[in-house]
């Protein structure tokens, strides 16, 4: 007895420190939880893996501090969507028509596995040349120049942050299918 509580205790408090250092995630990103939560909505709904909200932030972090960002950012997203407010939310939405009629764990599933095709795509070694005409980079690959911009903004993200969400989605969706 004594046990089972010295256990659920350390559970309880391991969970508490993964939400702490979620929450201070979304503030290191310039992100409301209110805003967040109407990310993970967007994102569900549209498909695409990245958002513009806490892009500057992030792309000023070092490779390191993006790998802490990334596997932060879907810790809380992961949790907010196991909460009793995302179910609401999602259920409101579902209601007014602006979200998918499918369960919210079919579609974040559908959307891990999108995620992982998509992004085992990427070539980090691609190399990048001036652009014709213009001072931007362009891939000298030009296969790579007819990608999708949800591809291209992987490979802008870089390789250990991608990397770090890969290893996160695939344990995610492991979780979902044991369900």
């Amino acid at each position: 007895m004594c046990m089972r509580r010295l256990l659920a205790a350390a559970v309880g408090a391991a969970l508490g420190i993964t939400a702490l250092a979620a929450q201070d995630v979304l503030t290191t990103l310039e992100v409301r939880p209110n805003q967040a939560g109407i990310v993970v909505l967007e994102v569900l709904d549209s498909g695409r893996p990245y958002h513009e909200v806490g892009k500057a932030v992030f792309l000023k972090a070092t490779a390191e501090s993006r790998v802490a960002l990334v596997n932060g950012a879907l810790a809380w997203a992961k949790a907010y969507t196991e909460s009793p407010e995302f179910a609401k939310l999602y259920a409101a939405t579902r209601r007014r028509g602006q979200a998918s009629p499918a369960d919210a764990r079919s579609v974040i599933a559908t959307r891990l596995r999108e995620f992982l095709a998509l992004s085992a795509t990427v070539d980090f070694g691609a190399k990048l040349v001036p652009c014709r005409n213009s001072d931007r980079s362009c891939f000298a690959d030009p296969a790579y120049e007819q990608k999708p911009g949800d591809w291209k903004k992987l490979y802008r993200a870089g390789k250990e942050p991608v990397e770090a969400a890969r290893a996160f989605a695939t344990r995610w969706l492991a979780d979902i299918e044991k369900r």
